[in-house]
């Protein structure tokens, strides 16, 4: 469903006392127990995302030459966000970059520096 059938989709919806009125929408075959498949997928879509497009990340990485020797090759890349999807985000155009998956924020991709400093620190720690 593009963006503009999502919209329409929506308009169409009526209230009757209370209750969501199905008319048909052509979707009706997805909804069975997990309720309307329009309202599902709009509530995917309007989830508001951890990362905004322009603004840095901080992945922690670690080099296999062990570049950096007192933190055993781990280190902190600061990328911008370029592009956002439901899945997760990239940090290149998304035909050359990685999809680094939403769950990996507190893990290895972090929102500030302060953040991937102490993980890289807690890295290297667990290294020694």
């Amino acid at each position: 469903m593009t963006y503009p059938e999502l919209a329409e989709a929506l308009r169409q919806l009526k209230v009757e006392t209370g209750s969501l009125a199905c008319v048909g929408c052509g979707h009706e075959h997805n909804c069975s127990t997990h309720g309307c498949a329009i309202l599902r997928e709009a509530e995917e879509r309007l989830k508001v995302s951890p990362v905004r497009c322009g603004e840095p990340v901080y992945i922690l990485l670690q080099d296999v030459e062990d570049f950096e020797p007192m933190t055993k090759g781990w280190y902190i890349s600061k990328d911008a966000v370029w592009a956002i999807c439901k899945d997760g985000f990239y940090t290149d155009h998304p035909e050359n970059g990685v999809l680094f998956a939403y769950g990996e924020i507190g893990q290895t991709i972090f929102l500030t520096c302060e953040e991937a400093e102490k993980a890289l620190k807690e890295h290297a720690d667990i290294e020694t």
